[in-house]
C-alpha cells in the first residue's frame, strides 16, 4: 500500500514537472515567434537613439559648429565677423540638458542673412536662434546714383538698386544643446536635494 502511495506521489510529481516544462516550452515558442518583431523594434529604437544623439550630443564640439557655421556663411555669401562661445549652463525643467549660447556677428544682405539663419537651424544639432538684432550698414561709394524720383519707374529702379547695395550688420545668439554628463547630473541632484531640505 505504501508503494502505491509513493507511486501516486511520483506520478503527481512527474505530472507537475511535465506541466511546468510544457508551460516553459510554450513561453519559449511564443518568445521565438515574437523575435522578429522584437528585433525590428530594437533596430528602430537604435535608429531613433542615433538620430537623437546627433541632435543632443554628449559634448559640445565647438570646432565642428564653427566649421559648419563658416561653411554656411561662405555658401550664402555673408561675412562671418565674430564667433564667440559663451558659458555652458544647465537648463530645462523636467529633463535637464546643457545649453551653450554662441554670439555671432554677421554682415550681408537681408536675404543672405535669412538664408544663413535658416540653414543654421536645420543642422543636425538641436539649435535655437535668439536675440537677433539687425542694423542697416552704409556702404561708402556703393550707393545708387541719385535719380529723379518724381515718376514711378525711377522710384522702382531706385528701390531695386537700394536693395542690391543695402547691407545689414547682425548679431545673433546661436544656442546649441547637449545632454548633461554624470557629474553635472549629480551636482544638480545634490543642489535640488539641498533646496528641498530648506
Amino acid at each position: 500500500m505504501d508503494d502505491i502511495i509513493f507511486l501516486h506521489e511520483d506520478v503527481d510529481s512527474v505530472t507537475m514537472s511535465r506541466d511546468s516544462a510544457k508551460a516553459k516550452f510554450e513561453k519559449a515558442v511564443n518568445l521565438k515567434n515574437n523575435l522578429p518583431k522584437l528585433e525590428q523594434t530594437l533596430t528602430n529604437t537604435k535608429g531613433e537613439l542615433a538620430s537623437a544623439s546627433k541632435k543632443l550630443p554628449d559634448n559640445f564640439l565647438i570646432e565642428n559648429v564653427l566649421q559648419k557655421t563658416a561653411m554656411i556663411a561662405q555658401d550664402v555669401g555673408i561675412e562671418l565677423r565674430s564667433f564667440d562661445p559663451g558659458r555652458v549652463a544647465p537648463s530645462g525643467s523636467t529633463y535637464k540638458y546643457a545649453e551653450l549660447p554662441i554670439s555671432v556677428q554677421i554682415f550681408g544682405t537681408f536675404s543672405q542673412i535669412a538664408s544663413f539663419l535658416d540653414r543654421i537651424v536645420h543642422l543636425e544639432l538641436l539649435i535655437h536662434i535668439e536675440n537677433l538684432q539687425l542694423e542697416l550698414s552704409s556702404l561708402e561709394n556703393k550707393t545708387p546714383a541719385a535719380l529723379d524720383l518724381s515718376n514711378k519707374i525711377n522710384l522702382l529702379a531706385f528701390q531695386k538698386r537700394s536693395r542690391e547695395f543695402s547691407r545689414l550688420t547682425g548679431t545673433v545668439d546661436i544656442v546649441i544643446y547637449r545632454t548633461l554628463n554624470h557629474n553635472e547630473r549629480s551636482a544638480i541632484s545634490v543642489a535640488a536635494s539641498a533646496e528641498r531640505k530648506k
